[in-house]
């Protein structure tokens, strides 16, 4: 006995905070990586951007000053009008304005990311689940789920085997492998209403240990899922 269950499954949140204002999918759609699926409200953004602007041309401005004064304070140290702490001082000013602007830079840039996260895309390609939330709804970075994406081909069935069973399967495969026969087992699928899903499996992942307790193995086998009749939660029968 085997259930499905979905091969990833991503909780899509927010980089930003703010207020959905536009929403292009609806629960349960199939999505493709880097669709939109929301649109925050941009306008904090918006300004964000155009005061970081600001305030790096003001720093540049600044900066650009600092560096015609030193100019003229090399000169006057070279002439010997003025002291060396003078022109050391500059210098320092001019360091720290040169700070000041990258620190500036990296305002801008980090506004101009932000306005960027105004639009939600999908992380991964699948199906969304019915839980999306509405237009209207305000949402926080990294706790608000906007909505589930759950990959559905190809999709896990995953079961258990006993001990006895596993040690059967290794004994098998070391027998194959010493007689070069790489022969691929043939996995079937009968759901629930008895009939044979049409298409096969593959073993993909077994776990590291057996379970306490039960001492069994946990296998999972996957299979292709192109009409999305798997779903998870399912439970079928797996024949070896």
């Amino acid at each position: 006995s085997g259930e499905v269950i979905g091969k990833g499954e991503v909780k899509v949140q927010s980089k930003i905070a703010g207020k959905i204002v536009e929403k292009y999918i609806r629960g349960g759609q199939s999505v493709t990586v880097g669709q939109a699926l929301y649109k925050i409200d941009s306008r904090q953004y918006d300004a964000a951007i155009l005061q970081a602007q600001a305030q790096l041309a003001k720093a540049q401005t600044n900066l650009n000053n600092a560096l015609t004064e030193l100019d003229r304070n090399e000169r006057l140290f070279d002439a010997g009008a003025i002291s060396e702490q003078v022109l050391t001082n500059q210098q320092a000013n001019c360091n720290a304005l040169r700070a000041d602007v990258a620190a500036n830079e990296a305002m801008l840039i980090k506004a101009q990311e932000d306005l960027v996260d105004t639009v939600v895309y999908a992380p991964m390609s699948g199906r969304l689940s019915i839980d999306d939330i509405p237009v209207g709804t305000y949402v926080n970075p990294g706790s608000t789920t906007l909505v589930t994406i759950g990959a559905v081909d190809p999709i896990f069935v995953q079961f258990s085997i006993s001990e006895s069973e596993y040690l059967k399967f290794a004994n098998a495969e070391e027998r194959s492998t010493q007689q070069n026969n790489s022969v691929r087992p043939e996995i079937t699928l009968t759901l629930a209403d008895g009939k044979i899903y049409p298409y096969d499996g593959r073993f993909a992942e077994a776990d590291r240990s057996l379970t306490s307790g039960t001492g069994t193995l946990t296998i999972r086998t996957l299979f292709d899922n192109p009409d999305n009749i798997l779903k998870p939660g399912m439970f079928a029968n797996i024949s070896i």
